[in-house]
């Protein structure tokens, strides 16, 4: 239940001294983000789960880095975090919004509603360096992500590298009807909440797809890693720019 786990994050950020700032309402339920680090930052990085609502590895596992991140760990930087962007989904354990919409198919178009509306004036105002969505495949057993880039970026190679230590990672050549190498499929255009932010001007947009079908402890695990994996890239870009 999303009242279940807003006791678990308001717990957390209270432990922690982390900002839980709330950012709209759907349906009688607040969504919230959760700001930790610098306000002038060198860089900002902004992490997204939860926004389809029956791949909770993401939210699970943004509760771990909040219980675990080392304030050190965030020298320098800002880090925002969207911990469920569709509570209506994920209070009944489904995909799609209350309204049977899937939200990640409604980030196009100059008229925002609903959630789309009030995560995009959120990230927006953010002016990330990094942006990185938490999903699933609920019907995989392998890991893949998508990426949006201008050139080929280590940076995205390396979380491929950190998945292998946790999963097997789809090598095919074609994943969701979509051209893929090496386990990413690159630079999609669609109506998606990445394809935006990149879109938008971000310059690294991640979109990781932890495979349903495996353990939940172990997708949780992982996607906590790298979540730290992407706080030490933030990091090494404010430190360039």
């Amino acid at each position: 239940m999303y009242s279940d786990y807003l006791k678990a994050l308001r717990a957390v950020c209270r432990k922690r001294h982390f900002s839980l700032v709330p950012i709209g309402h759907v349906k009688h339920r607040p969504l919230y983000k959760v700001a930790l680090g610098k306000t002038k930052p060198l860089a900002t990085v902004v992490f997204s789960a939860g926004i389809h609502g029956d791949e909770i590895a993401g939210p699970l596992a943004v509760l771990r880095f909040l219980e675990k991140i080392q304030k050190r760990r965030l020298a320098g930087l800002r880090v925002l975090i969207i911990p469920v962007a569709n509570p209506t989904g994920f209070d009944r354990g489904k995909r799609r919004n209350y309204q049977n919409r899937d939200i990640n198919r409604h980030f196009a178009g100059k008229s925002l509603e609903g959630e789309p509306k009030i995560l995009y004036n959120v990230l927006k105002a953010a002016n990330p360096v990094f942006f990185h969505s938490l999903h699933e495949d609920v019907d995989e057993k392998r890991f893949y992500l998508y990426n949006y880039e201008q050139q080929e970026e280590k940076v995205y190679r390396d979380v491929i590298a950190l998945a292998k230590r946790y999963f097997p990672v789809n090598t095919a050549r074609k994943i969701c009807n979509r051209p893929a190498r090496d386990g990413m499929v690159t630079n999609v255009r669609d109506k998606s909440l990445e394809y935006m932010m990149f879109r938008e001007g971000v310059p690294f947009v991640l979109c990781t797809e932890s495979p349903g079908r495996q353990p939940l402890e172990k997708r949780i695990e992982l996607n906590y890693r790298i979540m730290l994996s992407v706080v030490r890239s933030a990091k090494k870009m404010g430190k360039a720019a």
